[in-house]
This record gives structure tokens, C-alpha cells and sequence, in this order.
């Protein structure tokens, strides 16, 4: 297995597998133990969501960069995908109100908490959150107009179907809903890892203020996030 994102380089493992299963919302989930230290990993259709060695900076860095972007005290977070608990985690250290993690699969949820409890460390008992299943893209309409401070993508985007994909054919309606959701001065910040141009494209038809962020400039190899501010 080629896994990206440790400097410029590309570096292949040995593979143990975990666990791998189709969900009944028909998403293929697998965990993966790699070698050399890199520890459990997360696979969500193909899209490599989250590796033991490394996952806790890139959801902090994620959540960060709506944290330093926000001047709320106790933000209304949302949250679109991240069944994994670990944005939900980076954003119990933000003090929020009140954080709602829409997130179209529970087995996924499931399965993380049972193979990869350190991500959520128990994120989900916290009374502060709610949990929202099904389609995000349907239930972000139901989320009060100007009521959030902070919301976070993370969502894998090689989905089943086209329909559920981040940038596929609903992309324009979830922009405009997400926008429609944050206060005036909220923050949306999305994972564009794979997907740089395309996310900042299209992130910059909605919102004046948009911005990117990588961890490398070898972008094919990058983790990368975009971020706008309404």
C-alpha cells in the first residue's frame, strides 16, 4: 500500500488487514494495520481517512484553522461526515455551545469506536453533541439559517455514488446551504486532498473569502484543506 502526505515522498507498506465490510448504506469500509510504525489505518470507499501515526495533527490542523479564523467564544459547530470521531475530538477542545456531527453511516461510527478508539476517545458520550444520520447533504437544510459558527467537511469524496460525493452534482446545493447555516464572519473548512483545484473552484463561487492550506507543495502528494470565511 503507497500512502502520501509524509513530506514530498511516497512510501509503500505491508499491509494486515483488520477488518473489511460493506455497510447496508453500501460503503465499503476497511482498517488496516500498515507497517513501519504507521499503525491502524481507515479506509472509507478507497479514501484513506485517517492514520494512527498521524491523525491527531491533521484533525487538529483541520479545526484550527476554523478556530484562528473565528472570534466566536463558544462556537455552534457543525460537522458533515467525520464518523470517525476525530474532528468532533479537536472540536470539544473549543469550549463549543453545542457541536451536531451529520454523518450518513452508523456502522462506520460503529466500527471506529470498536478498531479505532483513540481517534474519538469517547467524543460521542459528550452532552454537547448531537449526532444527525443520514444524507448530509439533506439534513444540512434542517440546520437554522445563521446559526453556526464553524463548519467542517469531512467527508470522503471517491464515494459510492456520484450523487454522494463532496464535488459531484449536488456540489452547488451543499455550498449554498452550508453558507445559508454559518453566522455572518462563520467559518467552513473542507478536505481537499486530491482535490486542491476542484475545492478551491468551487468554494470560490460562493464565498469572496477563500483560502487553501497544504502541508506540502508537491500537491499531488499533499494533505490539504480549503477554507472560507462568509
Amino acid at each position: 500500500m503507497q500512502v502520501h502526505g509524509f513530506g514530498s515522498s511516497v512510501k509503500s507498506y505491508k499491509v494486515e488487514e483488520i477488518i473489511s465490510t460493506k455497510t447496508k448504506r453500501k460503503q465499503n469500509v476497511k482498517v488496516l494495520k500498515l507497517s513501519g510504525g504507521v499503525g491502524l489505518c481507515l479506509e472509507i470507499n478507497d479514501d484513506l481517512m485517517a492514520l494512527q501515526c498521524n491523525e491527531g495533527f491533521l484533525h487538529n490542523q483541520m479545526v484550527e484553522l476554523g478556530r484562528s479564523n473565528t472570534n466566536a467564544k463558544r462556537p455552534n459547530i457543525t460537522i458533515l461526515g467525520g464518523g470517525d470521531g476525530g474532528i468532533l475530538k479537536s472540536c470539544l477542545n473549543l469550549n463549543p455551545r453545542s457541536v451536531k456531527l451529520l454523518e450518513l453511516d452508523d456502522e462506520i461510527i460503529k466500527i471506529c469506536q470498536k478498531y479505532l478508539p483513540h481517534i474519538s476517545k469517547n467524543a460521542f458520550k459528550d452532552k454537547r453533541v448531537k449526532t444527525i444520520l443520514g444524507d448530509a447533504f439533506d439534513n444540512i437544510k434542517k440546520i437554522r439559517r445563521n446559526s453556526q459558527d464553524l463548519i467542517f467537511v469531512d467527508m470522503a469524496d471517491a464515494a459510492v455514488t456520484e450523487d454522494n460525493q463532496v464535488f459531484g452534482p449536488r456540489s452547488d446545493i451543499l455550498l449554498l446551504n452550508i453558507k445559508k447555516c454559518l453566522k455572518e464572519n462563520g467559518v467552513v473548512v473542507a478536505q481537499a486532498s486530491g482535490y486542491q483545484q476542484q475545492t478551491l473552484s468551487t468554494f470560490k463561487k460562493y464565498f469572496e473569502n477563500t483560502y487553501g492550506w497544504t502541508d506540502s507543495f508537491n500537491l499531488q502528494h499533499a494533505n490539504s484543506f480549503v477554507y472560507a470565511i462568509k
